[in-house]
């Protein structure tokens, strides 16, 4: 996640006509829909989900691999979820970053992500698509891939998410404890009840539950995980794929995808990192951050808008535009 010197009039004309007209380009859906995604110890936990506008969660983030995206194509880089929190910096899980494919599993590198926001479609590039290179991850040390406990991360993207992006905003986390049988939506590109992982964003509908329910099934659940699904008829959860996105409970992230025994399954509701218990340290982790440092490791994105949205910001804070 500026000098005061004035531009000659002809750079000023040619920069405000790409600052208007820049746009991006689509492609179309790739026959072969499979992605391989990282599988810890406790399984990544949209079922039971229905295909969603990205109107209605605009800060749904995708988080992808970029040499499987360079080598296959739009969209199977895809590994996990995010949120949208800061003009660069997306929320995600911590078990997300790391390489399961390894002998043990080991951290990747800031280098080896991009992050797509703004677009509902997996596998098409929608008009209103960003696309970011990663500039620096921030894990929780305490993260411990068998309990689980502390699964959260921090992403610092190489560009800025402008506000007034139609498809892209920051979600408001919470900070209070939530109560057991309140609505939430759960969102991402997941596997599906058929196995597969969709084009089009899902959402689905899960309740909290009571800490004494789900203690009953997984055992000392610690405040800093939330439990969330229909708890004896099963049916709606996240699953692998969905990792690290969002469940918005009233407009707010209450929780990230976690983990879970199945997925959907009675009995077995999912876990979610309790956001409201890391307010602290997602505040003391984003301090960390250069806001002005621009470093990308992993090469250009192909895409325009990027040094468009730079050229824009000059124009403004020279008020030529």
């Amino acid at each position: 996640m500026i000098n005061n010197r004035k531009m000659s009039g002809t750079l000023q004309s040619v920069l405000i006509v790409l600052c208007l007209f820049a746009q991006c380009r689509g492609s179309s859906l790739p026959t072969d829909a499979t992605l391989r995604v990282p599988i810890p110890s406790k399984e990544s936990k949209i079922i039971g989900g229905s295909p969603i506008s990205i109107n209605d969660a605009k800060y749904q983030a995708s988080l992808r691999i970029v040499a499987t995206e360079s080598s296959r194509g739009l969209g199977y880089g895809h590994i996990c979820g995010g949120s949208i929190i800061t003009q660069r910096v997306i929320l995600t899980a911590a078990h997300c970053l790391m390489n399961y494919n390894t002998d043990p599993a080991t951290e990747r590198t800031a280098g080896e992500f991009k992050v797509v926001v703004g677009s509902t479609q997996l596998f098409v590039k929608e008009a209103n698509m960003l696309q970011y290179y990663v500039q620096e991850l921030v894990r929780h040390v305490g993260f411990d891939s068998v309990s689980m406990v502390n699964d959260i991360a921090l992403v610092f993207i190489n560009g800025y998410i402008p506000w007034n992006w139609p498809t892209a905003k920051a979600i408001h986390l919470n900070d209070m404890e939530l109560n057991d049988g309140v609505p939430c939506n759960v969102s991402g590109w997941g596997n599906t009840e058929m196995g597969t992982i969709p084009n089009n964003l899902l959402s689905t509908v899960v309740r909290s539950i009571s800490y004494a329910d789900c203690d009953s099934v997984y055992g000392n659940i610690p405040l800093t995980m939330i439990c969330a699904g229909n708890f004896m008829a099963g049916g709606v959860d996240a699953c692998q794929g969905d990792s690290g996105g969002p469940m918005v409970c009233a407009d707010s992230q209450v929780g990230i995808v976690s983990w879970g025994i199945g997925c959907g399954q009675r009995f077995n509701p999912g876990v979610y990192t309790n956001v409201s218990s890391f307010h602290n340290w997602i505040v003391q982790a984003n301090n960390t951050f250069n806001y002005t440092l621009y470093r990308n490791s992993a090469g250009n994105l192909k895409s325009a808008y990027v040094p468009v949205f730079i050229i824009c910001s000059l124009l403004k804070f020279f008020k030529l535009f």
